[in-house]
């Protein structure tokens, strides 16, 4: 549903799947191309034939069944990665190997960027076989490494302040060494970057000798000719940028000033190693139930200090964030706060199958009887206590924090759709031949067909629209981020009352769309009127769909 309007959209996507216990499947993907047979052998299928069954470790496809659930996901989810958009996936010791595979295949081995062993439990679990566990992984892949020019540091906690400084143009540290090491440092290599500078007695650094006092440094290293990092002429032009460090015997080494990003607070390129006391597992649950006045509604999520840092690696401050398992909704949680941080302004996707919780759980005693339910109320949490938490920063920006959302419920099609299954049956045919004279399900209410015409025009789910009284017609159109509606598509979807040619010339006269959609069934059989429109939309220029 989201592959159109949200194709090459989405620069980060974030993936928690669940991991291949051997536990029942909640994920029930229906397998028609060679393996039913197997499936229907082996009773792993229901009588919809949906694959429900426990998917234990001596089954001939333990790995497979699990891999055949997520190798689909995974095809869908680059589709919506933006050309240097990120995707992070969660996964443990069982099925990381068999994971890297296939995203290899689906993304690129070219993609790859890392597998960061990430502690969750640094005092280790001792429940696991031969050695306590620590950690899992996280894959990192790109949609495009090419395009993907870096990623982001993450904040320096505040002892790590403690080694920046302050000049006229902001923050700084010391960084790297402007001599050259390695195997391309000697003079040979680079004669070009073998040149004397002159530091001053305030130490101030020139290519050219200003004073007598002004002493000569060269590139040498234990006597060897080597090179520096900098040419002539970027030593010329950031003066600003050098360091001038004086060591015992007077012994001057010069490095650069290392600065964080235009307007942009210090920051440190993570270790490929992830950790910080705040991933720990046990912070993840104490997050939930704080929320949840104390009731453990959901087993394992998600630190989200972990997910604040992976969203703050790979995006900017007004991207969108998917989460394809949503569980208890910490991705949003993290975007959320992390707005409320940094005065970002970026959106989120949750998507969460309406898997039931179990009868015996805290969770179903509190009146939440699927996961969904959970993520759900968890944003409307969260978002509350966000925004105490945060109040003395939020007052100061110029744009309210955002924390409302809109949830949608996957279901069938409004519109009616032709019954392609065979018949040799007459009266059958003629009945699905009847069903085909009606556009849309008289049931439906303009709301819902709304939001399917929406999509299928490629429009984000996020679409605001506004109802207008057209000479007695009442009109959907859409509103722009600015609030302007002008050349922006409306929409007429009532089919029980039968619009009029002038009422219909007034909307695309007063409201001048870029295009106009019509329910067919509103012209309740007038080709009259429906040829008249078509010809006032083609004299104003103005796309007309009918559904």
């Amino acid at each position: 549903m989201l592959q159109k309007q949200y194709h090459n959209s989405i620069k980060m996507i974030y993936i928690d799947p669940p991991y291949n216990t051997g536990k029942d499947f909640v994920y029930p993907d229906n397998f028609k191309e060679g393996l039913q047979n197997y499936l229907e052998f082996s009773q792993q299928v229901d009588e919809g034939n949906k694959k429900i069954s426990t998917n234990t470790e001596t089954a001939g496809r333990y790995h497979s069944n699990w891999l055949n659930m997520m190798y689909p996901r995974l095809k869908l989810a680059r589709n919506l990665l933006t050309d240097d958009g990120v995707i992070f996936i969660s996964i443990d010791d069982a099925e990381q190997a068999n994971l890297k595979k296939i995203c290899d295949e689906i993304f690129g081995e070219g993609n790859f960027i890392a597998c960061l062993p990430t502690i969750m439990n640094l005092k280790g679990n001792n429940d696991q076989f031969g050695f306590a566990g620590t950690h899992e992984y996280t894959l990192v892949y790109a949609r495009n490494r090419t395009q993907l020019i870096s990623f982001n540091g993450l904040p320096v906690d505040s002892e790590a302040m403690d080694e920046w400084n302050k000049d006229e143009l902001g923050l700084y540290k010391k960084g790297a060494h402007l001599k050259s090491t390695g195997v391309n440092a000697p003079r040979e290599k680079r004669p070009n970057l073998f040149f004397p500078l002159y530091v001053s007695q305030d130490d101030r650094v020139s290519v050219v000798r200003k004073s007598v006092s002004d002493e000569e440094i060269l590139p040498i290293t234990d006597g060897k000719e080597m090179s520096w990092r900098w040419s002539r002429e970027k030593f010329l032009a950031q003066p600003h940028d050098i360091i001038v460090n004086r060591g015992a015997d007077n012994v001057i080494s010069i490095y650069k000033k290392q600065r964080p990003f235009l307007g942009d607070e210090p920051s440190v390129k993570p270790k490929s190693t992830f950790y910080k006391p705040e991933y720990s597992s046990g912070n993840g649950t104490a997050v939930v139930k704080e929320l949840f006045g104390g009731e453990k509604c959901f087993d394992n999520p998600k630190p989200t200090r972990l997910l604040c840092d992976f969203i703050t690696l790979s995006c900017s401050r007004c991207d969108i964030v998917l989460d394809l398992f949503a569980g208890s909704a910490t991705t949003a949680h993290a975007v959320m706060q992390l707005n409320a941080e940094d005065g970002g302004s970026r959106k989120h996707i949750m998507v969460q199958l309406p898997e039931p919780t179990d009868e015996k759980s805290e969770a179903f005693k509190a009146g939440y009887k699927k996961i969904s339910d959970i993520a759900r109320e968890r944003i409307n949490r969260a978002g509350e206590k966000i925004k105490a938490d945060f109040a003395d920063k939020l007052a100061e920006r110029d744009i309210p924090l955002d924390v409302g959302y809109r949830t949608y419920k996957l279901a069938d099609t409004n519109f009616t759709k032709w019954q392609s299954a065979p018949t040799g049956d007459l009266t059958e045919l003629q009945a699905r031949l009847d069903l085909m004279r009606e556009s849309s399900n008289d049931n439906a209410s303009e709301e819902d067909l709304l939001v399917e015409v929406l999509l299928k025009m490629g429009l984000p789910l996020t679409t605001r629209t506004k109802t207008v009284d057209v000479d007695g017609l009442h009109v959907h159109q859409v509103v722009t981020e600015g609030d302007s509606s002008e050349g922006q598509p409306v929409l007429y979807l009532n089919e029980h009352t039968k619009p009029t040619l002038e009422q219909l010339r007034t909307i695309i006269t007063d409201l001048t769309p870029s295009k106009f959609v019509i329910l067919d069934d509103a012209f309740q059989g007038d080709n009259q009127l429906k040829t008249n429109l078509v010809q006032t939309c083609k004299s104003y220029d103005v796309e007309l769909w009918t559904v």
